[in-house]
């Protein structure tokens, strides 16, 4: 069984990047300050320009696609809460331990990554410590491909399934030569939420054989298998799931338009779907 370290990222993106920069890891997004996920008396709504981002790092959202139930629900935190792109919401299940989220997939998809809000902050026993990801072709016949420990959670985590995946989020350390505050900041911004030591804290290493190259199925399954203080039910407020995005502009189309759409609104009308 592989336990990997999770990264955080903050829900509001960084300044519009040149045109360099746009294809940048997404590890240039993670964890500037998690601790500022929560600001005054509540949550920002999630920032739709986190999409954008993405989709110039080759990922897509596809949670869309698919169909989604959950093995339990409190009324009035459920599916919708969990998919409203707003923080303050959130899911919370009613029953035993484990909590399963299902999404099944029309067509076979090929899944990436999921990102997950969580706020230990806030939700303290109610955030989850273990989480298993489970695909297949159908609930009956679900086998786990990756299981992630979490030590308590702040704002963004990516579940990282594949190798690629997991590369992206590998940090390097820094320079040797750096002095004693960037250091510091390094080992403080490389250890939040994670429980693990640096330099492998903010970034999941692919140090297990198991990481395959690509991960697609019909349905997919994550399941909830314990909780922070042994808590019972669990808050999730948000999940995201990435796929690899193939090129939507053809090469002639490429040519007479070079930079391509820039806004949420524009990109959904950038294939045919």
């Amino acid at each position: 069984m592989s336990l990997l370290a999770a990264v955080s990222y903050p829900h509001d993106p960084p300044p519009d990047p040149p045109e360099e920069a746009s294809r940048m890891d997404i590890s240039a997004i993670s964890s500037s300050s998690a601790s500022t996920a929560q600001t005054g008396s509540g949550f920002k709504t999630a920032s739709p320009h986190i999409d954008l981002e993405f989709y110039h790092a080759g990922l897509r959202e596809i949670g869309r696609d698919g169909i989604w139930y959950l093995s339990s629900a409190k009324g009035g935190n459920g599916i919708e809460q969990l998919r409203d792109s707003n923080t303050e919401t959130f899911w919370q299940s009613d029953g035993l331990l484990p909590h399963l989220v299902n999404v099944a997939f029309p067509r076979k998809a090929s899944i990436t990554e999921i990102h997950i809000y969580m706020s230990y902050k806030v939700d303290e026993s109610y955030t989850p410590s273990l989480i298993s990801v489970r695909v297949g072709n159908a609930v009956e016949d679900l086998s786990e491909i990756q299981t992630f420990e979490l030590k308590e959670p702040e704002g963004w985590v990516v579940l990282p399934l594949t190798r690629a995946a997991a590369e992206r989020y590998r940090l390097h350390e820094p320079d040797k030569n750096a002095d004693q505050e960037e250091l510091e900041t390094y080992w403080n911004l490389h250890s939040r939420g994670t429980g693990m030591p640096p330099p492998t804290a903010n970034g999941v290493v692919a140090r297990d054989p198991s990481v395959v190259e690509e991960v697609r199925a019909f349905h997919l399954q994550i399941a909830l298998l314990a909780n922070h203080q042994n808590g019972r039910d669990t808050h999730v407020r948000q999940i995201r799931i990435f796929s690899p995005r193939s090129s939507v502009l053809p090469p002639v189309l490429s040519n007479l338009c070079p930079v391509g759409p820039q806004t949420v609104d524009l990109l959904q009308f950038a294939c045919i779907r």
